[in-house]
């Protein structure tokens, strides 16, 4: 068993937060002793921890040593073991702009973890897939996923309040941070400053509650969320803020971080930014500080996302001190690798949807072979058992069973292919319209008849506009009411409101059935998955899902056993107005 559900379980917390070239050195010895005395789970994770911390310093026999693990778990049978190898893998990968790979191989090791029941693996996975998307620049999928493992990290049973809990869901909130800080500076580049502005804000208000959430947490944690939380504050202009978040996490932080660590050479880049922007040390003294990570093994730093990062400081810092012959070999270096980055990442974007689609094909197959022919099968079967030579009566129950399945049959292929729309919907294929009328459309086309078991009960706010697809936010809204009435008790009502409230539209539905576990909702808008309290074959939430991100909404459940189900839309509000 991994020994730690919170926590990525290579290394050891020890060896993560010395200097790299010493930690390798005990690392080397801690291997040698697991094999003089055959201590298989201990050679793995030296292994695991060898391999990365290789990699950090820029050392060969980095894969090597990450392979070694993977294989020997597997051929030892030790699956939790597996699982973290090769989430060790992945994240050198991902380290590598390798994201591709990562992302194929974070599949197997969420499969894997999912299917032994270990949450926490399964968290550290959806974790790495978060990381990967949002540099592939799939940043509402990315969002979704740092989500999902937040979700599934409560779904464990963890206290937030306790220390290894409160990193791992500071860490989901950095991330989220980050995908809204990079989708916010393509938007700035595509000239669209007011969305761009919102995106910010979302990346400052998610940024500057994982520093909080990491105070007194350890440099390896609260330096990358620090030096996300400062980009986003330099890009609103709000240096003084930035000065103050760097003061209260060099305060909190127990010890400084180590030289020659990724942590270390974050702080350096934090404080570099703010001095040459918004002032303080002279560019003298940034540079040499700079020189101080130059050297850093780490592959973001040779030639990643941090190494443009830090030419960008260097550029500045040459050109504050009048060295404007070194500023432009650094204004240079940094086009260079810039798109040599770029490139690599279209690449492996390409990779990814590819493979994506291959999936997504497979996922097809399976769905017509399952979920239309069972039905399909099934009014054939009745259709074939009616009597050649019979009276007008006996066919009757046949023909209505036939009718059934191929409804039945007429409604999954409705909704999956409401999906595959909502799949390529763009928001710029959005167009204004009166969300009132919309869902006052829907509960007239829904409400039961008089004298049903479950009443309708309905509040919508006049005149809401948005900007949105009339088509799929009708089949969001009735795919949700038809879920709330089918769980829905005999004498109790479905509630669906409208209203303005906390400077958005939130459009409501709630029911008073069974409600559902926190472990169910974890994955209840993903496609094709089903629970045990809520029935069906999946394709309806997760449209659901995709109608709401397509419309930058947020989607929330408030769910409680036996208490019944709220499902809220958040919507923002069209300044424009509606269409007639």
């Amino acid at each position: 068993m991994p020994h730690s559900l919170w926590e990525p379980a290579w290394p050891a917390d020890d060896w993560l937060d010395q200097p790299p070239d010493l930690a390798l050195h005990q690392i080397d010895q801690h291997l040698a002793d697991a094999v003089a005395r055959g201590d298989r789970p201990a050679q793995l994770l030296a292994w695991m921890a060898q391999g990365q911390l290789r990699d950090a310093l820029g050392h060969d026999g980095a894969a090597d040593a990450l392979q070694l693990a993977v294989s020997s778990a597997r051929a030892w049978g030790d699956e939790p073991r597996w699982i973290e190898a090769l989430l060790a893998q992945i994240h050198c990968d991902a380290d590598h702009t390798h994201h591709a790979r990562a992302l194929s191989a974070c599949r197997l090791a969420l499969d894997a973890a999912r299917a032994l029941g270990l949450g926490g693996l399964a968290h550290q996975a959806l974790h790495a897939s978060a990381t990967s998307l949002c540099y592939l620049g799939e940043h509402d999928l990315a969002v979704e996923g740092f989500e999902e493992a937040r979700l599934v990290l409560l779904a464990q049973g963890a206290d937030p309040a306790s220390p290894p809990a409160r990193v791992a869901l500071a860490r989901c909130a950095a991330g989220q941070a980050q995908a809204w800080l990079m989708r916010g500076g393509l938007l700035l580049e595509a000239g669209s400053g007011h969305a761009a502005g919102e995106a910010l804000q979302r990346a400052r208000a998610l940024g500057e509650r994982a520093c909080e959430a990491l105070a007194g947490a350890g440099a390896r944690h609260s330096h990358p969320a620090l030096f996300g939380l400062v980009r986003v504050l330099l890009e609103l202009g709000e240096g003084a803020q930035a000065r103050a978040w760097v003061a209260r996490v060099r305060a909190d932080c127990p010890t400084p971080a180590p030289p020659g660590t990724l942590a270390f050479a974050l702080w350096v880049l934090t404080e570099s930014m703010i001095d040459l922007r918004v002032g303080g040390a002279a560019p003298a003294r940034v540079l040499e500080r700079l020189r101080e990570i130059q050297e850093v093994g780490h592959p973001r730093l040779r030639g990643g996302d941090l190494r443009l990062a830090m030419l960008r400081c260097l550029f500045e810092a040459y050109e504050g001190a009048g060295d404007y012959r070194r500023a432009l070999e650094c204004q240079a270096l940094w086009s260079q690798i810039k798109a040599r980055v770029r490139r690599q990442l279209a690449h492996e974007h390409g990779r990814w949807a590819e493979e994506t689609l291959t999936a997504l094909r497979n996922e097809a197959d399976e769905f017509v072979t399952q979920d239309l022919r069972g039905p399909l099968a099934q009014a054939w079967g009745a259709l074939r058992a009616l009597p050649a030579d019979t009276d007008a009566a006996q066919p009757v129950a046949a023909l209505r069973r036939a009718a059934h399945s191929v409804r039945r049959a007429m409604d999954i292929a409705d909704q999956y292919l409401s999906v595959i729309r909502a799949e390529h919907l763009r928001r710029e294929d959005l167009g204004p319209l009166d969300l009132s009328a919309l869902v006052d459309d829907v509960c007239e086309q829904m409400a039961p008849p008089a004298g049903s078991a479950v009443r309708l009960e309905r509040r919508i706010e006049p005149g809401v506009p948005i900007l949105g697809d009339r088509i799929l936010l009708m089949r969001a809204l009735a795919n949700l009411m038809s879920n709330a009435f089918k769980h829905a008790p005999d004498g109790s009502c479905v509630d669906v409101t409208l209203e303005r409230a906390r400077g958005t539209v939130q459009l409501r539905v709630r029911d008073q059935g069974p409600g559902m576990p926190l472990d169910m909702r974890v994955r209840l808008f993903q496609r094709f998955a089903t629970g045990a309290v809520r029935k069906g074959n999946g394709l309806g939430l997760a449209m659901v899902a995709r109608v709401a991100r397509v419309h930058d909404a947020r989607i929330e459940v408030e769910s409680e056993t036996g208490r019944g189900t709220t499902v809220t839309i958040a919507l923002h509000e069209h300044a424009q107005g509606a269409a007639q």
